[in-house]
């Protein structure tokens, strides 16, 4: 199961990043700087939320966090292409 999470985690971390870059080549300077900003609470936020400690948790909870950070990631990277194809859009 573990290795199944790492690789869907790899996927899903590649798609946050190419979003994010492809929102980025679309924002002016000041936009880039606040979604760094922006980016920079998030990761503070779920690495909290999804936090495993090693010294006194066991597998399963290491499997609910790694499944937690999973989707997580998924969902910022849903977030980040939202945002990109917004710009896009005809208002």
């Amino acid at each position: 199961m573990q290795e199944c999470i790492e690789a869907e985690y790899a996927y899903q971390e590649q798609r946050l990043n190419d979003n994010r870059s492809v929102l980025e080549a679309k924002l002016t300077e000041p936009q880039r700087v606040a979604l760094g900003q922006s980016q920079n609470e998030w990761t503070r936020a779920h690495e909290s939320k999804c936090h495993w400690d090693e010294e006194t948790e066991g597998q399963g909870q290491r499997i609910d966090s790694n499944m937690c950070t999973l989707n997580q990631i998924a969902a910022r990277a849903d977030y980040l292409k939202a945002l990109a194809d917004d710009i896009d859009s005809p208002q």
